[in-house]
């Protein structure tokens, strides 16, 4: 039993690594108040558990804020990138959603596919920032690529943002699983899709380098 609870041991590793999760959310979740630090707070969350997936030493806090000051101007360009087209496309989807001709089903084709395009950029881009120095239209591109070259690891990561979103959404309206969400609402998930873009981004990666090749 005494081993059962050494720091080392599986129990131990565990506890600790649900401790940093939920630090870690709680810091992500402050960082994503003023809305345009989003995309910021989003990377440097990718940067902390990619390193955790891979067992590398990390310092929560400081690990962080190093993070979110070093890819905050590329992060922020991006998701205002992002949540500008978001928009765009729920606004004329809702517009046509409304229409009553026959370019209605058509053009509603082409916004969702869009549609579809962005959610695949979103799914990689940020852990791209997080792992790799490159320029956002370059960031943008291989997000691209590597959603269609990988799309069954592309299918699996939609599923977990799909799953995080109708997950805290349904806690956020059932009150009693508030905490829930504070502690582990993005961080446990966003720790799941870690896995996937490790095994992704070792593709693209010569050993003992950290660039795309």
């Amino acid at each position: 039993m005494k081993k059962f609870f050494d720091a080392d041991g599986s129990v131990m590793r565990a506890l600790t690594r649900l401790a940093d999760l939920a630090i870690l959310n709680v810091l992500w979740m402050l960082c994503c108040i003023p809305i345009i630090t989003a995309g910021a707070a989003t990377t440097a969350m990718f940067y902390l558990t990619l390193k955790m997936i891979k067992d590398e030493e990390t310092y929560i806090f400081r690990s962080y804020v190093k993070a979110f000051k070093n890819n905050f101007k590329q992060s922020t360009i991006v998701w205002l990138i992002l949540l500008v087209v978001v928009l765009v496309l729920g606004t004329d989807a809702y517009i046509m959603g409304n229409w009553d001709n026959s370019l209605r089903y058509p053009m509603l084709t082409l916004v969702v596919g869009a549609g579809l395009v962005v959610l695949f950029i979103g799914l990689y881009i940020f852990a791209l920032i997080a792992k790799f120095e490159n320029t956002v239209p370059e960031h943008f591109k291989n997000a691209l690529l590597m959603s269609v070259r990988h799309l069954p690891y592309t299918i699996l990561l939609a599923a977990i943002f799909a799953a995080q979103v109708y997950g805290d959404f349904y806690m956020l309206v059932n009150n009693q699983y508030l905490p829930i969400v504070i502690l582990f609402g993005g961080s446990a998930f966003v720790y799941l899709m870690s896995y996937i873009h490790v095994k992704v981004f070792k593709n693209y990666i010569d050993e003992g380098e950290e660039e795309i090749v």
